[in-house]
């Protein structure tokens, strides 16, 4: 199957995902729902070694709505890639359709290390402005999705209310 075929198929099914979840959810909540829908429907490319890598080794797209923007970014990596002392903008879901990812999270509240490995169909949410060290393996498929909140209140509105 060709790369960009699989990409479209990524995207389809994130959009999907997206409009099926309740839009007033906010933050990291609603990335982890979206990660574990998501990851139930991603099973389908744990066998990198059947993709023909076609040059394409990325596809971007976003999704925007009043509540909410989300960015996605999904990447093959097919050598192993660095990213060290990376500050988050936004909240992230970082999942891992195949391969390995180390992440070195510095908790910003207590200071401490904390070390994560993804391996393939496994994924993690987090919060911005959070500071961590990337360590990705070759031959790896990466979906990264980046939420930004547009209304960040999450009270009633008075015509909403009785």
């Amino acid at each position: 199957m060709y790369m960009n075929l699989v990409f479209q198929e990524i995207e389809n099914i994130i959009n999907d995902e997206l409009n099926k979840i309740n839009q007033k959810i906010k933050g990291t909540a609603y990335l982890e729902i979206l990660k574990f829908k998501l990851l139930e429907r991603l099973n389908l490319y744990n066998n990198i070694n059947d993709l023909n890598f076609n040059g394409k080794d990325s596809h971007k797209f976003q999704q925007l709505n009043i509540e909410k923007e989300i960015y996605a970014d999904l990447k093959l990596y097919t050598l192993p890639k660095v990213t060290l002392n990376k500050k988050l903008e936004y909240d992230t879901l970082i999942l891992c359709v195949t391969g390995l990812v180390k992440i070195d999270l510095n908790e910003s509240i207590t200071k401490k290390l904390f070390n994560f490995f993804i391996s393939t169909n496994n994924g993690i949410c987090l919060t911005k402005g959070e500071n961590f060290n990337l360590n990705i393996d070759k031959n790896s498929l990466i979906v990264e999705i980046y939420q930004i909140d547009n209304e960040t209140d999450i009270e009633n509105k008075s015509e909403n209310t009785i």
